[in-house]
């Protein structure tokens, strides 16, 4: 699951994270919370909280098509 956090504070300050310190990772490996920062553009929500509640449901329903083979 995304971190909102880290999606909110990269659209926020254009695709990096001022202050990460020990989590630098986040700046040398953007390209999974550029696409979620991509994604909240797209759909006009104004933080990630608006469709992670959703991960759950998303990540069962995806898994429901291997289980029943």
């Amino acid at each position: 699951m995304p971190r909102p956090a880290v999606v909110d504070a990269m659209l926020r300050h254009d695709g990096t994270v001022p202050n990460a310190g020990g989590l630098e990772i986040y700046n040398e490996w953007p390209g999974f919370f550029q696409l979620n920062v991509l994604f909240l553009r797209a759909t006009g929500l104004h933080s990630a909280l608006g469709y992670a509640a959703w991960w759950p449901l998303l990540t069962n329903l995806l898994l429901l098509g291997p289980l029943l083979l």
